[in-house]
């Protein structure tokens, strides 16, 4: 961003400066209150005496590393498997199309995908006759296994 405004400014288009001040400019004030509390020593205190932080903890490390691990073995196996072809010719072109889908819309759709009302459970409902959803654990698991299924590095 710095390259590009460094860029516009030696060019004499202040245009982008005044439209980048005025889209970041009101952003600064909640800025400031959303990181204020980082700097509370109480806040911290009290977030290591929570009763809950020795599994948020784990949830997060299982998660982080769950989800990293299937991300790089996913891509080994892409690379190992298809890499002097076509087919990796093909990955190679749309992969800037992957990683343009944002993250939050990938989420919520794998949620209403796989969620115990979701569509995935509403197609086997059908075929087994069940009446009401499946107690199934998809959201705030204990490890965050869902999670990290949904994670996309």
């Amino acid at each position: 961003m710095a390259e590009t405004l460094r860029f516009a400014l030696n060019r004499g288009q202040w245009l982008a400066l005044v439209l980048v001040a005025l889209i970041f400019g009101p952003l600064l004030p909640g800025l400031f209150w959303a990181l204020a509390p980082a700097l509370d020593g109480t806040v911290w205190l009290g977030l290591w005496s929570d009763a809950q932080w020795p599994q948020a903890l784990r949830a997060t490390l299982v998660f982080s590393f769950f989800g990293s691990a299937m991300a790089l073995a996913l891509a080994m196996l892409l690379a190992s498997w298809h890499y002097p072809g076509t087919l990796w010719h093909t990955l190679q072109r749309r992969l800037p199309l992957l990683l343009a889908l944002p993250h939050a819309a990938f989420a919520v759709g794998l949620f209403f995908l796989l969620a115990p009302s979701g569509w995935l459970a509403r197609g086997v409902a059908q075929l087994v006759g069940w009446v009401s959803p499946p107690d199934w654990i998809t959201v705030q698991d204990p490890y965050g296994l869902s999670l990290a299924l949904a994670h996309r590095p």
